[in-house]
């Protein structure tokens, strides 16, 4: 995910090797390439926050451990954020915006949108989305049946966006109580 921060330019490629972190100016003519990190492990998803600008999110997958991974210093030591979680797979980490500075989503396999509210030392699940009426109509697409995308919106901060495979779009107006 490529994210503009302070007229730079950061690029973070997870790959099933680890993740890598790029950076340049906004004329993007050159490039500083940083890693891998998290070696080994399948990094499905990862996002510098925005609002702090340092800390960069990494949902990793390994062979005995599926965990939401932070650095607190743009990649320079890494940290799991809180346990691991007892899914087949992490896909998507998400912060929040600015208003909740310390709330992180994670999206999983099975298909489930977890919640920290400490900066992700610990995890709950987001029980209005894991209840909703329409969960016996999801199946698996090809990645499973995931979460594999979460969207905020700024301009309305209690909106949340998921998409799940293979269940489709689902919009929460009250930060994931109702959906």
């Amino acid at each position: 995910m490529a994210t503009s921060f302070n007229h730079r330019v950061f690029v973070a490629a997870g790959t099933r090797d680890g993740l890598y972190l790029f950076e340049s100016d906004l004329d993007r003519r050159s490039w500083e390439a940083y890693g891998p990190f998290l070696k080994g492990m399948d990094v499905s998803h990862a996002i510098l926050d925005p609002r702090d600008g340092t800390t960069v999110w990494a949902a990793a997958n390994g062979e005995d451990c599926s965990a939401v991974y932070r650095s607190l210093d743009r990649g320079e030591t890494w940290e799991m954020a809180g346990q691991p979680f007892d899914v087949e797979k992490v896909w998507h980490v998400e912060p929040a915006l600015a208003n909740r500075p310390g709330t992180v989503f994670v999206g999983t396999d099975p298909a489930t949108l977890f919640r920290s509210d400490d900066s992700g030392d610990s995890w709950y699940p987001v029980e209005g989305l894991s209840s909703h009426s329409s969960r016996a109509e999801w199946w698996p697409g090809g990645g499973g049946m995931c979460l594999h995308t979460i969207v905020t919106n700024p301009a309305r901060p209690d909106d949340l966006f998921v998409g799940i495979s293979v269940g489709g779009v689902l919009y929460s107006p009250d930060f994931g109580e109702t959906w």
